[in-house]
């Protein structure tokens, strides 16, 4: 690995860890603009408490992007797990955007009161998790202290809302979430074939 570049690394981590699911972010800054961003270095820490972990390379100016800063000076943020359909959305969000821009009223996503924070949660979304900043762990790069290039950040999650369109039997079923994933490059996927490995 030490022989590779930074953007050898990327993809081949990016290649490798698939697929990944996709944290679309709602949060607000100090200013009350909206942001609504993807990120797919997402996953699931720990149940009790129940973390979740988004890790947000910064810019090549060593700048915090919009929802980190914003979650590091607001402390809360909506999670929303998107289905196959919301792809064109998300990927539009994903663009580079001005802090004084919200993505939510240039792509024209309608918004909700989330119940335990300020953050709004897309009101089409059928999956979102409302959280509050847990611990922020700034990444610095190799052999440079102090240049930070990303920030993991864990989050608390403090509400979930799911639409009762993919809940059967109390529980999310993936058949009707059809949750959108990421692979390497542009490459997006949803699931396909899905079976039971019981344990012997």
């Amino acid at each position: 690995m030490a022989a590779l570049t930074p953007n050898e690394k990327y993809t081949l981590l990016s290649d490798a860890v698939v697929p990944r699911p996709i944290a679309w972010v709602s949060t607000v800054s100090t200013t009350g603009v909206v942001n609504v961003a993807p990120f797919s270095w997402f996953n699931m820490v720990t149940d009790d408490p129940p973390l979740v972990a988004i890790s947000i390379n910064r810019g090549r100016d060593g700048q915090a992007k919009d929802t980190a800063r914003n979650l590091l000076e607001q402390g809360e943020c909506v999670i929303h797990l998107p289905s196959r359909s919301d792809v064109a959305q998300v990927a539009a969000s994903g663009r580079n955007f001005a802090p004084h821009e919200s993505e939510a009223e240039l792509l024209g996503l309608a918004l909700a009161p989330a119940q335990s924070v300020t953050p709004p949660r897309l009101a089409d979304a059928v999956l979102a998790l409302e959280g509050r900043l847990w611990r922020h762990i700034p990444i610095e790069a190799p052999g440079q202290p102090g240049q930070v290039i990303a920030d993991h950040c864990l989050i608390e999650i403090v509400h979930a809302f799911a639409a009762d369109s993919i809940l059967q039997d109390g529980r999310i079923h993936p058949d009707p979430f059809n949750p959108l994933m990421r692979l390497g490059g542009m490459d997006y996927a949803s699931i396909g074939e899905r079976f039971d490995a019981p344990r012997r």
